[in-house]
Formats: structure tokens, C-alpha cells, sequence
């Protein structure tokens, strides 16, 4: 071997123990949330997040195989003598490579399999343990990875990659999932999501995977090894197979080869390519940064495909020439919010006053995504620069401008940004004087503090008032009952409730409309419903989550109608609440949408939490 040999195999080592490390760190995780879990509620309590499959080969007999007094009829003893008749002996499998690859293999027999091949440096098994590296146990991943770095082979270095990536990704996943419900009701997904792991919409590169063991022969050099990522990718964007394309696709980024250009540019202006290819064609150019590849780009920002226009508006950031710069601009009017999230984010790194005069005009965008975005890249501009422009602009008092303000100096934080902001804590709209405390803490300052813990009793001694107005009717009457209302001075007071909670739906803070949702819950009235009805479609997900929470609680006058109609919502934290209102329900409607949620949800752990819900209706 000789000096580089030594070194690529160093380098394996290497990858492969990082690989061990974060899929270590994820299992750590994953176990701390269990046991989190485990003591913080009883296992009948709440369905959220991930629950952990365990394989059983154990047989527990239905209720039907044993009688009342539990004795055994004699039908049952011959059945039970049929069962316990041993099944015919299956030949043991001795080829280690085969064992290795037999998922239904006893687990210890295969991880002494995987080990023994990492020991002996067997390279006829590389094959199989790349192949096993995408198995659901983490125990098998890990005793795959440590293998091949032990082996050295250079196929392995891509899927150990791939695998770090995923082990990252599902470690962000995890943190993310964790955030409990009290700090999803002060930030909302959208925000909590960008600030923990910058979510991509269009998660392409996650989904398509690499695996050496797929590529077809020709794929191959004549000493086994797969040709250069480079000849990998002109070659596979042109192959007949989709998934060849998207495989290329993906190896291409990150290079940064002149005879790469063309074959990308091809594959992103082909209107007939599948969105993921050329999602990721547009990635790669864009790392590239070569200049034969911005007309392509700049056509890729009007294209019909939603995915393609933000990966194309992602690959221009950087570009700091006008005609790149007036062409995101005005892409911040695409009618989809994350590609106008993608464009300010692009703004952002062109350093341009015409760009940093246009993100301003995202304070007045529906979407918080794009105003959080919008603000990041403000933020990342010349604080002088910013500081001026914020003055100037602040002295209308504009109410979204304020609000936007607020992010930009959260992110720039500087001595004159949080002057600023400690005046807002004092500000008479709870919604701004809230997000200002959010932008501050963790301050260390004292002063500040003692600011901050002001401003929190304030806000709180807002909602403590908002349920003594509700509660404080002209009757006495704190909440209604199902029972029927004789008073006729009961039946003012209880109008006059809803009649100011009905009003607190509208208010500009999501705190106070939050609230007045949970609160118009304990009404069990017809009108209670119809003024919950109204703010199904809050831009707030925090509000609408609390609007389904309360909708289940009244469950009759049509209230799990409008809960049943919530459950595509686009945010999970209203679709769990959803499944959270129909779990206690016998209605067969609640029924019906728990199994499609089950089954047809595309988050994992909203179409777990449906499945235990049928399962405990079941018990």
C-alpha cells in the first residue's frame, strides 16, 4: 500500500466512526425522549410523538380461546395440541455474506455476521453491508458502518455520507419534535421550524437515496468500482431510468466541473424531467456558481413548477448583477410562499440597496414564513445600513412594520438594537410587546431582565382579566351547563359572554384569540359553535389548534363536523389537534377520519398518534 492508500483508508476509518457517533447521538435522543415520556405522564395520556416498535415473536391468545371461568374445553386442548406441534426445521443459514443480507435472520446471528466481515476485511461483503445500511435498526446501521470502515473499500464512501446526512437530519428531526405544547403556543411551526433546522419544503436530496448496489453494470469499472462522480453524472442525467437521473442528479452537487454546466442546464430546462431532477439540477448549478448557468436559472425562476422555481431562486443567491437582483425582486410576488421565502432569502446575500428596499415590503405578507425570512435577510445586511432604514421607516408607527422590525433587530442584537426593542416591551399591543420578549430573551443584562419579567406579568395580567370579564357575567353565571337556561337575566349574561369572546376572535394578538378559543369551549351552545366556526381558518395555527381543542370539548351542534373538516390542515400541530378532539368521540364520522388520518397523513407521528387512538377505543 502506498502513501495515499494508507491515507483514503484513514479517512474511512474515520467517516465510519462519525457515522457510529451521530446515529449514537440519535438513538440517545430518541431513548432520553422515551424516558422524558415515561415519567412525565402515564402511558394512557397524550399520543404525541414518536413511540417505539419492538419485534415480539410471543403469542397471546384472544378472549375467544379461553371461556368465562378460564378452563379449557376439549376443542380447545386439540387445537392447542396442533399449535404446539413443532414447525418443520428451516435449514441455518452458514454463508456469513447471505446472513448478513437475511432481514429475517435471528438479530444476533446477524450482527456477529456483520462484525466477523469487518474483522476479516472480507471485501465480497461490502455489497451486502452497503445494502443494510438503510435498514430501519440502528443496531444493524451501525455495526454496517463500523464494518466498512473497517474494511476500507472506496464504495462505501458515498453511502456512509448518505448516511451521516440522514443521521443529522433525523437528530434535527427529533429536537424539532420535541418542542412541547406550551413553546409551540409562543412561536409558531413555521418560525419554530426555521429556527431549529431551516426546513426545506422540497426535501429531494432526504429522499432520493444513493445506493452503489442499484447502479446498473455499465455503471462499473472493470476492477469493481464505480466510475468517477463525474462521468456518473453525464451519464446517468441522460439514462432511460428516473431514478438513475435523480441519483445524478444529486452526486452533482457539490462538484464544481465546467463539463458538468451543460448536461445541468439540459436537465433543468426540460419541461418533461421529473421535478426532483430538476429541482436539484438548478441546486447544483447554483453551487457552481458559473455564468454560463444564469440564464437558465433566471428562466427556472417563472416556471410553472412551484419546486423549480424556489431551488432556481435558491441557486442565485450570491449574484450580485442588476439583471439577477430586479429579477428576484420581482419574484417576491410569487403566489407561493416558500419561494417568495427562497427569493428573500437570495435578497438577503446580494448585499444590494435596491434588494434591501424591497425585503421591507414583506412586513405586509400574509405569510409569517416569508416575514421571518425577509427579516433574516435584512438582518444580514449593514446594521448602519439597517438602523437607518428602520428609522425611517418606523416613523409612520405602521403596525406590520413595527412587528417586522421587531424580527430584524432580534437578529441584529446589537447595543442599539435592543434600545429599541426594550421600548417595544412597553408597547400598548400585546402581540408586539410579546414578540419583543421573545427577541430578548436570553439577555443577560439585569436591567433587561427585570424589563422582561415586567412586561410578562403585564401580558399575563391581560389574559387573567379577558377570563374574569368572561367569567363575571350580570347573572353570576360563570360558564353554561347543558342544562336548559330558565333565567332570563342567565340568558343575557351568558350572550353577553359570547358576545365578548366573539370580538376577542378578532383581536390582533394570537395570544388573546387563543385563549377566547379555549375559553368559548366550556360553552356547550349552539352559538358557542358558530362563533368557533368563524375562526377555523385563523392564519395563526396556534389559534386554530385552539379552536378544534374547544370544537371536541362542546362535540355536539355539529361542533365535529368543523373538526373533521380541519383534518388536511397544512399545519400538524392543528392535525394532531384534531385527532386529540375526535379520539373521545363515538361518532362514526370521528371513526372514519381517525383511519384516513392513520393512513393517509403525511407526517409519521400524526398518523401514529390516530392509530392509538383507534386502539384504545378498541380496549
Amino acid at each position: 500500500m502506498n502513501y495515499l492508500d494508507y491515507i483514503m483508508l484513514g479517512g474511512l476509518i474515520l467517516l465510519a466512526a462519525v457515522v457510529v457517533i451521530r446515529i449514537w447521538l440519535w438513538r440517545r435522543q430518541s431513548a432520553d425522549q422515551v424516558a422524558d415520556a415515561a415519567i412525565k405522564q402515564p402511558q394512557t395520556a397524550g399520543v404525541r410523538g414518536p413511540v417505539a416498535e419492538t419485534r415480539s415473536t410471543s403469542f397471546t391468545p384472544s378472549s375467544a380461546e379461553t371461556d368465562v371461568a378460564g378452563t379449557a374445553t376439549p376443542e380447545k386442548e386439540n387445537a392447542a395440541a396442533v399449535r404446539s406441534e413443532a414447525p418443520p426445521a428451516q435449514p441455518e443459514i452458514t454463508d456469513p455474506i447471505i446472513l448478513i443480507k437475511t432481514f429475517s435472520a435471528p438479530l444476533e446471528k446477524r450482527l456477529s455476521a456483520i462484525r466477523l466481515a469487518g474483522e476479516e476485511k472480507n471485501v465480497q461483503a461490502v455489497t451486502s453491508l452497503i445494502e443494510i445500511l438503510y435498514e430501519p435498526d440502528q443496531d444493524i446501521v451501525t455495526a454496517a458502518a463500523e464494518s466498512l470502515g473497517a474494511i476500507g473499500d472506496s464504495r462505501a464512501i458515498e453511502p456512509l455520507l448518505e448516511i451521516s446526512r440522514r443521521s443529522d437530519i433525523q437528530l434535527m428531526k427529533d429536537i424539532a419534535d420535541r418542542l412541547d405544547e406550551r413553546t409551540v403556543a409562543e412561536i409558531s411551526s413555521e418560525t419554530a421550524l426555521a429556527v431549529v433546522s431551516h426546513q426545506n419544503p422540497y426535501n429531494f436530496k432526504e429522499m432520493v437515496v444513493f445506493k452503489i448496489d442499484q447502479l446498473p453494470k455499465d455503471y462499473f469499472q472493470p476492477d469493481g468500482s464505480p466510475i468517477p462522480r463525474k462521468e456518473l453524472v453525464v451519464k446517468g442525467l441522460k439514462d432511460n431510468s428516473q431514478q438513475m437521473r435523480q441519483m445524478a442528479a444529486k452526486a452533482a452537487i457539490g462538484l464544481d466541473h465546467e463539463e458538468l454546466v451543460e448536461p445541468l442546464i439540459e436537465a433543468l430546462g426540460n419541461q418533461f424531467e421529473v421535478e426532483s431532477v430538476r429541482f436539484m439540477a438548478a441546486e447544483a448549478l447554483g453551487g457552481m456558481q458559473n455564468e454560463k448557468s444564469v440564464d437558465s436559472l433566471l428562466q427556472a425562476l417563472k416556471d410553472d413548477n412551484v419546486a423549480v422555481r424556489y431551488s432556481a431562486a435558491a441557486a442565485l443567491s450570491g449574484r450580485k448583477d442588476d439583471r439577477v437582483v430586479m429579477a428576484l425582486i420581482e419574484r417576491l410576488n410569487d403566489p407561493d410562499r416558500y419561494v417568495r421565502s427562497s427569493v428573500a432569502y437570495a435578497l438577503g446575500t446580494t448585499g444590494e440597496p435596491s434588494a434591501l428596499d424591497a425585503l421591507f415590503s414583506c412586513a405586509d405578507d400574509d405569510s409569517e414564513a416569508v416575514r421571518f425570512s425577509a427579516a433574516k435577510a435584512i438582518a444580514s445586511f449593514n446594521p448602519d445600513d439597517v438602523h437607518a432604514e428602520l428609522a425611517r421607516r418606523l416613523e409612520k408607527s405602521d403596525r406590520s412594520m413595527i412587528l417586522l422590525a421587531v424580527e430584524i433587530l432580534a437578529n441584529i442584537k446589537d447595543d442599539r438594537a435592543v434600545k429599541i426593542l426594550r421600548g417595544y416591551l412597553k408597547h400598548n399591543d400585546s402581540d408586539i410587546a410579546y414578540r419583543t420578549s421573545l427577541a430578548l430573551a436570553g439577555t443577560e443584562n439585569s436591567d433587561i431582565i427585570e424589563d422582561l419579567i415586567e412586561a410578562a406579568k403585564r401580558l399575563d395580567n391581560e389574559l387573567v382579566a379577558l377570563m374574569q370579564e368572561v367569567a363575571n357575567s350580570p347573572a353570576g353565571l360563570a360558564m353554561p351547563t347543558r342544562e336548559p337556561v330558565v333565567s332570563m337575566g342567565a340568558a343575557r349574561g351568558v350572550a353577553a359572554n359570547l358576545e365578548k369572546l366573539a370580538k376577542k376572535l378578532h383581536d390582533s394578538s394570537a395570544n388573546i384569540r387563543g385563549s377566547a378559543a379555549n375559553t368559548l369551549g366550556d360553552f356547550k351552545l349552539q352559538e358557542a359553535v358558530d362563533i368557533l366556526s368563524g375562526a377555523v381558518k385563523d392564519k395563526n395555527e396556534f389559534v386554530r389548534a385552539s379552536v378544534v381543542s374547544a370544537l371536541g370539548r362542546i362535540s355536539d351542534f355539529g361542533a365535529l363536523w368543523q373538526v373533521v373538516a380541519l383534518e388536511k390542515d397544512r399545519s400538524e400541530e392543528v392535525r394532531y389537534a384534531v385527532v386529540k378532539a375526535l379520539a373521545p368521540s363515538t361518532e362514526v364520522m370521528a371513526l372514519e377520519c381517525l383511519q384516513r388520518m392513520m393512513t393517509d397523513d403525511k407526517s409519521k407521528n400524526i398518523r401514529r398518534a390516530a392509530k392509538l387512538a383507534l386502539e384504545r377505543r378498541s380496549n
